[in-house]
């Protein structure tokens, strides 16, 4: 749960086929759940769930070669990153700040270039 004003730190995975070449840019959709009797997010999308709408992080500063590979279940070669994204919920308005992403040793940290709440 978000209080007002109270910054919340969430952390999100994505990944991309390094076949496909270097990551540019992070895409994560935020969602909304209308939750009166606090039961907790719901683990699939509902009638209740309402797409907020997309946060975007420019990564093509990052060098490709400090991202984390791992092979998939397909077989084929994946960038895997990770980050944090801080939220802050105000009165008619949220803030989204980029904290960091995590290099191939998990303690490596990027800031993106330009990040943005459509």
């Amino acid at each position: 749960m978000v209080e007002e004003a109270e910054p919340a730190v969430f952390r999100f995975s994505t990944d991309q086929l390094v076949s496909a070449g270097r990551p540019k840019k992070i895409s994560i959709d935020i969602y909304c759940h209308m939750d009166p009797r606090n039961t907790g997010a719901p683990q699939y999308k509902t009638l209740d769930v309402e797409k907020l709408g997309v946060v975007t992080a420019d990564i093509h500063s990052i060098d490709p070669y400090l991202l984390k590979k791992e092979r998939g279940g397909d077989g084929e070669k994946y960038y895997v990153m990770d980050f944090d994204i801080e939220m802050r919920c105000c009165v008619a308005k949220l803030e989204f700040t980029p904290i960091y992403c995590y290099g191939m040793d998990g303690r490596m940290r990027f800031e993106p270039a330009v990040f943005q709440f459509e």
